[in-house]
Formats: structure tokens, C-alpha cells, sequence
């Protein structure tokens, strides 16, 4: 019987053009064991004979060719050769199944050719001749070789691993990305987990490090991406990481799996691991145990929301939206016809909070697009404007977003906290979530779930949501009409309890616990002004104007929406105290036309509705602006006309205002025995209604008797004596005064430093209010404590910008005289 010929090795056709012929070179050295071992027989052009047609000899060999290797590069793209003989590989391939290995010797745009389909050789992606170590590339593709040739020989079908994600946009996160990289190059290796919400940029950060040259040269071909979307088991992920590693499917994947993971340093990375491990978290911890305790190997993985998988000692970190200008940036690199237009752009992505999806999707549609034009698209479909198109969660904001609250984590609870939470631009203090839901006892469980699923988080004892998620769970989910009408009930009640403390005893906790939410309890005001019956809310807006007054924070913005719905429903007398209020307002920042507008404005409709008191406050408020302005005879004249409407109506705390105003004018006189017989007089009035502000102010106006008077030692003990009672109420305006007097004192005993400190402590205090008047008047000491010219100049200019701004062009002439250009 005749012995059985041995079958012919797998013929491998080596299709290149001679400006790589190095390249061919590199490749038969490293092939060159395989051939020996009657594994595989190579062949190129460099075999054609002298004199034989070669063009002919080609195409015969790539007509009978088991595989098809392709040293890709512009010069075999811009060969006529190079494009037949690609034409004839992809012919034998759709006719009898060839294998064709494209190989990325040096770069070029294969993505625009039909090769492109392919994932090519070597398995990262990354052009030969950029290698630092080109043996190490050459020989990650005899491998590849070697793997397909004995496939093909056991009957299977071997793809070739998928190449690495391209590098998407990537800005402002190179230090995080350093960070990353560190940390899976570290001589003890850790896993790392990425944590963050819907569209914050963990894809792009986990792609933007598995391409980086530290990595490449850490794992070589050995780095693998696995999307996790579709996974559902802990199964599917070492099936998901087998695939993206090129392990072909069948009998025995787990086995083959971890012959994989045992061949040397890998990275794996993990894309979108809570879909698994929502759906199967002991499943997916298990595949998790066998990929990280595999040696040398290093895994990347991230994760919508905030939970960690068990059983791994991960390196968490989490992901914060971009900062300016980085939004910009992004924009502009996608956008880049509006690389010229920043400041538009900031103003179009500002709303955006940062996030780098929205940011994306935005740009997309700012391509071919003006500003203008987007900017009205923004406002008339709001966060429908964020979609490219299409059901993937790349391409569209809603989608990306919706992918929560399909979670296996999420709750029904928790879908109800987050309809409420949308409608509060500054999140919800942790110890209010209970107050929000029916139930309170699920609020805090509903709150954690949020940040598990990515849809909220925490923050300094708020649980909050990105700008442009609040968008969309507005937009898509409202919340049940009880649970709007508890919420909006909830900051409603906090306006009415804590505006008024402000300037009153408790005043400094209640602006501490109000100011957080003055964002929210606009928004909250503006939906119930808008309503048939907006009394309360009327109510409520006036409640805040202590608030504002004292704090410095907010302003009259719900008041003027009072206004208007108090005429809107002829309601006079409270159409009067919003009128008044914002003159108020107006008064405390040093804006006297305003104020005297209002007042003037107010005074009739109290009149017509019989109402002294507020009479008797619109006149007062208009002798404080004669005061301010030194018109002393028209200052006591209204204080004299409003005094006995006080005493009429038995208002205790306007009469004792009233004596106390007429103190101030008798000490802007420097008629001091007067001065100091009113403060007097006030002062008991105040202990007996309680006012600790007016106690606080008759304290400090006796210390102003005492300065005036050269008395700094009786001075200072008044102020000191005043200030923690301004504290203790929050009126920062009271103790800016009195740090700043704190410092004339200084001044006038000769201790620059300290009084310069006093004077930068107090105008802080000012800016916080902003009280423009005393701000100017600190800038203008500082000035002349400075003891270099360009610091000086800066103080005056200070002072000149904001006493301009308060149209107090006398003060002004008055600096310019002590301080000439």
C-alpha cells in the first residue's frame, strides 16, 4: 500500500509594493520558523523569476492562496498594482473563502478602501513604523498567522481580533488620563474603575488610554475592548472579552478564555460593565475574579452610576464634567466653524453643565449651522436638539439617558424622585428627599439608587442632577401631580418661615438653610405666581425681601413676578408691599433712584387701601435715601411725618427706627449730645420688641460718637459689642460696618497693616451684599494705605467703577480731586 502523501502546508501570499520591501523582510524573519516547520508556505513577488510575467504570477498565486497577507501603506494605495491585486485578494476571498489579513505597516487611509471593513494587523491598530519596538509588532503578527493557519487546518473559521476603538475627541482630561495609565502600568497592577453618569466621557477616557504609547508598550497587541452593552450574564462577558480577543466561539471558550489570559501581559478593557452586572451580579463578579486574578493582566473598567462590583480592590475613580474653557474646546474641535466665535459658543454650552455627550451632540448640530440659528433650535425644542438620529446611545441625549431608567436597579420610587428633583436647579439637601415623596420612609433608598444608575448624585449633602439631565427628565418623565404640589408646597413654607428671620434673632441659621435653595425656591415661586389663585405665593415672594437684604444673595426677581400677579388679580395692598420691598432692596444696595421710584410708587396704593403702616414705611425708606444723599432737613422732615404713624398704629419697632434715624442725622452734624439722647431713646424700644438688629445698630452708632470724638478705646468696645449681634442675626452689611470703623480705628493709631486687614476683611463683606456706597468708600481707604503706585491706581479705579454705577458722580469728582490722573 502506498504511504499517504503529507498534505501541502497552508499557502500564505505576501501582497506588497517595493517601497515596503523592508517591511517584507521584517515579515519573513519573524515567519520564517513557521515555513521551517512546514506550517505554512509563504510566497511574494520577490519569488517571480527573472523574465516571467509577474502581474500574471500574482494573480495565479492569489487565485490559489489559503491566506492573504496585505502590507498596507499610501504607497500601496497609490500603486495600480497594489489595487488589482487588493481587487483580486477580495475576489477569492467572497468566491472560496480566502483569508485576507490586511497589515498596517505604515499609515495611511485604508478606512476609505474596501480593506477597511477588515480588522487589520497589528492588533491595536497602530501603524508598524510607529512601534518603538517593530519586532515586537512584526512578531504579535506571525502569531496571528500562525493562530489562523492552524484554524483553518482544524475546519474553523478564525476572525481576526476587531481593532481598537479609534481615539475619539478627547480634551482637558490629560491628567486623569496619567492618572489611568499609571495605575495599570504600576509594578503592582491595579483595576481600574471609572465611575460617572450617562454621557460624562468614560468610553472616551478608557479609549483615550488603552491607545496611549505607555500602554502599547506595556501590552503590545495584547489590548482588548470589550463592549458590554448587549451582555446580560457573567457568561456573556468572557464571551464578550473571548470575541474581542479574537478566541473563536466553540467547545470549550472559558478554557480557551483563561489559555488567553496565561500567555502574558493583557489589558482588557470593560465598556459599559453595570449592564451585566445589573442583570447578573454574582454572574458578572465571577468573570470578574477569573479576569483580574489572572497574572499580568490589568483591567479598565467602567460603570453608568456609582456602584462598584464586589469582589475586586478597585481604583475607583469618578468622572466630573468638563471645566471652562474645555467645554468650549470640545465644541470648537467638533464644530470647527466656530472656532472664532467662543464666547457665543460658551454661552450655548454653559447649559450644558459639562457634559461631554450633550456638548458633542450640540456641535453635531452646529455643523453648517449659525450660532443664531442654534441658539433659537436650543429654545424651541430644547433637549430634542441633542440627537443625531437613530436608537444608539451615542447619537442621541434622550436615549443615552433613557438607558437608566430602563435599568434593572431602577425603582419606581426612585423614578418618582426623579421627576420631582428635575424641577429643582439646585438639587434637593439630603434631609429634605423624605419630604419630597409620599412615603417618606423610601426616600432615601430612592435617592441611593439615583446615584447607583447615574441619573443623580451627591454633593456636599445635596443630592443633585447635571443641567442637562434635569432637561430631559423634565422633558420625559413629569412627576405625579401630588408629588409637584408636595414640593412646590415644601420651598413655599421655607420662603415664608425663614425669609423674615433674617435680620431677627435666628437670622444667621435661617440664612444659612434658605440660601442653598434660593434657585429652587425661585423656580418653585414662578410656577405658583403663575397660577389662578397666587396669593400665598404673592405672600411668600414678600417673605424673602429680609432675605435678600441682608444676605446679599438673590435678588428681586420674585418680587417683580409678585408685582405682576398682584395686579394681574387687583389685589392693591399686596401689590403695595412687593413695590416697597423691592424699594427695599434697592435702598440696601445703594441704589437710590430705584428705591425712591418705588416708594413713591407704593405710597398712594397704601394710601388708597388705608394701610398707615406701610404709609408710614415708603416715607421712612424715602428719608433714609435724603440721608444717604446728606439732605438732612428732607431726611428729618419724613422721619418727623412718619413717627406718629408708627406711634398711631402701635408699631413699636418703626417708632424706635424712626428715633433712631433722627440719632443718625444728629451725628452726621456732629451734634453728639443729641445723637447720643436719640440712640438712648431707641434703645430700650428695641429690648422691648426684641430687635436685635436695632440693638446691634444703636450699639454701633455709639461707637460712632465715640470715633467721631477721638475715643477709639470706648469706640472699639461698641463695635465689638455689635458685631457678634449682627452675626448672630446675618446682617452682613452691620458687621462689614463695623470691621470697617474696627479699621479706622487702626488707621488713626497710626497700624497701617492692621487697619488695611480690616478694610480687605469688610469689603468682602460688602461685595457679598453688594453694597456699591461702602464698597467704594473701603477701596478709596485702601488707596491711600497703598504704597505702590500701580496697587493705588487699581483701588481708586475700584472706587470710581462702582460710585459711577450708583450715578454718584460727586464722590466720584471728589476721588479724582485726591487722587488726579
Amino acid at each position: 500500500m502506498a504511504a499517504r502523501m503529507p498534505a501541502a502546508p497552508p499557502s500564505v501570499v505576501i501582497s506588497y509594493v517595493p517601497a515596503d520591501e523592508a517591511s517584507l523582510h521584517a515579515l519573513e524573519r519573524q515567519l520564517a520558523p513557521l515555513r521551517d516547520a512546514k506550517k505554512i508556505a509563504p510566497w511574494s513577488a520577490r519569488e517571480v523569476p527573472p523574465g516571467e510575467d509577474a502581474a500574471a504570477a500574482i494573480l495565479e498565486h492569489l487565485g490559489a492562496a489559503d491566506v492573504v497577507l496585505v502590507l498596507l501603506s499610501a504607497d500601496y494605495l497609490a500603486a495600480d498594482a497594489g489595487a488589482s491585486e487588493m481587487a483580486a485578494a477580495l475576489r477569492r476571498r467572497h468566491a472560496e473563502g480566502a483569508t485576507i489579513v490586511p497589515v498596517l505597516v505604515r499609515p495611511c487611509l485604508v478606512d476609505e478602501t474596501p480593506l477597511g471593513r477588515l480588522g487589520p494587523l497589528p492588533q491595536n491598530g497602530e501603524p508598524i513604523s510607529t512601534w518603538a519596538n517593530q519586532d515586537l509588532a512584526w512578531m504579535g503578527v506571525a502569531k496571528a498567522v500562525r493562530d489562523l493557519v492552524a484554524d483553518r487546518g482544524a475546519g474553523k473559521t478564525r476572525a481576526l481580533p476587531p481593532p481598537l476603538p479609534r481615539v475619539p475627541h478627547f480634551v482637558g482630561r490629560d491628567a486623569l488620563a496619567d492618572e489611568v495609565a499609571g495605575a495599570l502600568v504600576a509594578a503592582t497592577v491595579e483595576p481600574v474603575l471609572l465611575l460617572g453618569g450617562p454621557g460624562i466621557g468614560k468610553t472616551t477616557l478608557s479609549i483615550a488610554v488603552v491607545r496611549r504609547a505607555e500602554i502599547a508598550r506595556q501590552f503590545g497587541a495584547r489590548r482588548v475592548f470589550a463592549r458590554l452593552d448587549g451582555a446580560t450574564t457573567g457568561d456573556a462577558v468572557k464571551a464578550t472579552v473571548a470575541s474581542a480577543a479574537g478566541i473563536p466561539p466553540g467547545p470549550g471558550p472559558q478554557a480557551a478564555l483563561h489559555a488567553w489570559l496565561a500567555e502574558g501581559p493583557a489589558l482588557v478593557v470593560l465598556d459599559n460593565l453595570e449592564t451585566p452586572h445589573a442583570a447578573d451580579p454574582d454572574g458578572t463578579e465571577a468573570a470578574l475574579e477569573v479576569l483580574t486574578e489572572a497574572p499580568d493582566v490589568a483591567v479598565l473598567a467602567s460603570v453608568r452610576g456609582t456602584l462598584r462590583p464586589a469582589g475586586v480592590g478597585w481604583k475607583a475613580i469618578e468622572l466630573t464634567p468638563l471645566k471652562a474653557p474645555h467645554d468650549v474646546d470640545l465644541f470648537c474641535e467638533l464644530a470647527r466653524e466656530h472656532a472664532g466665535e467662543r464666547t457665543g459658543v460658551a454661552e450655548l454650552v454653559a447649559p450644558l453643565g459639562g457634559v461631554p455627550l450633550a456638548i458633542a451632540l450640540l456641535a453635531h448640530a452646529a455643523q453648517g449651522n449659525p450660532l443664531a440659528n442654534l441658539r433659537l433650535e436650543r429654545r424651541a425644542r430644547g433637549p430634542a436638539a441633542l440627537d443625531r438620529g437613530g436608537s444608539d446611545k451615542h447619537a442621541s441625549w434622550a436615549v443615552c439617558v433613557d438607558l437608566s431608567f430602563q435599568s434593572p436597579r431602577m425603582t419606581a420610587e426612585a423614578r418618582r424622585l426623579a421627576a420631582v428633583l428635575a424641577l429643582l436647579p439646585e438639587g434637593a439637601a439630603i434631609e429634605d428627599v423624605p419630604e419630597l415623596l409620599e412615603r417618606p420612609a423610601v426616600g432615601p433608598a430612592a435617592a441611593r439608587v439615583l446615584a447607583q444608575v447615574g441619573v443623580a448624585y451627591f454633593e456636599n449633602g445635596r443630592l443633585r442632577m447635571l443641567p442637562p439631565m434635569r432637561e430631559q427628565v423634565r422633558a420625559a418623565y413629569a412627576p405625579a401631580p401630588a408629588d409637584h404640589e408636595r414640593t412646590m408646597e415644601h420651598f413655599r413654607s421655607l420662603a415664608v418661615a425663614l425669609g423674615p428671620k433674617a435680620g431677627k434673632e435666628g437670622g444667621r441659621e435661617a440664612i444659612e438653610r434658605l440660601g442653598p435653595e434660593w434657585a429652587n425656591v425661585v423656580d418653585v415661586l414662578e410656577s405658583g405666581l403663575s397660577g389662578t389663585v397666587p396669593i400665598a405665593w404673592i405672600d411668600a415672594a414678600c417673605a424673602l425681601c429680609d432675605f435678600v437684604r441682608f444676605s446679599g444673595l438673590g435678588s428681586g426677581a420674585p418680587l417683580d413676578l409678585a408685582r405682576s400677579a398682584a395686579a394681574r388679580i387687583a389685589d392693591v395692598a399686596r401689590e403695595a408691599n412687593c413695590i416697597r420691598s423691592l424699594g427695599d432692596i434697592a435702598l440696601h444696595r445703594s441704589d437710590h433712584d430705584a428705591a425712591r421710584a418705588r416708594y413713591e410708587e407704593a405710597l398712594p396704593l397704601y394710601r388708597k387701601v388705608g394701610d398707615v403702616l406701610g404709609e408710614a414705611n415708603c416715607i421712612r425708606g424715602l428719608g433714609h435715601i435724603a440721608l444717604r444723599r446728606s439732605d438732612h432737613d428732607a431726611a428729618r422732615a419724613r422721619y418727623e411725618e412718619a413717627l406718629p404713624l408708627y406711634r398711631k398704629v402701635g408699631d413699636v419697632l418703626g417708632e424706635a427706627n424712626c428715633i433712631k434715624s433722627l440719632g443718625d442725622i444728629a451725628l452726621e452734624r456732629s451734634d453728639h449730645d443729641a445723637a447720643r439722647a436719640r440712640f438712648e431713646e431707641a434703645l430700650p424700644l428695641y429690648g422691648k420688641v426684641g430687635s436685635v438688629l436695632g440693638e446691634a445698630n444703636c450699639i454701633k452708632s455709639l461707637g460712632d460718637i465715640a470715633l467721631q470724638r477721638s475715643d477709639h478705646d470706648a469706640a472699639r468696645a461698641r463695635y465689638e459689642e455689635a458685631l457678634p449681634l449682627f452675626r448672630k442675626v446675618g446682617s452682613v452689611l452691620g458687621e462689614a460696618n463695623c470691621i470697617k470703623n474696627l479699621g479706622e480705628i487702626a488707621l488713626r493709631r497710626s497700624d497701617p497693616d492692621a487697619a488695611r486687614a480690616c478694610f480687605e476683611e469688610a469689603l468682602g463683606l460688602y461685595a457679598r451684599i453688594p453694597e456699591p456706597f461702602s464698597m467704594g468708600w473701603t477701596e478709596r481707604r485702601l488707596a491711600r494705605l497703598a504704597t505702590e503706585d500701580a496697587g493705588r491706581r487699581a483701588h481708586v479705579e475700584a472706587a470710581r467703577r462702582l460710585w459711577t454705577g450708583i450715578q454718584r458722580a460727586d464722590l466720584v469728582a471728589d476721588l479724582d480731586k485726591e487722587f488726579p490722573s
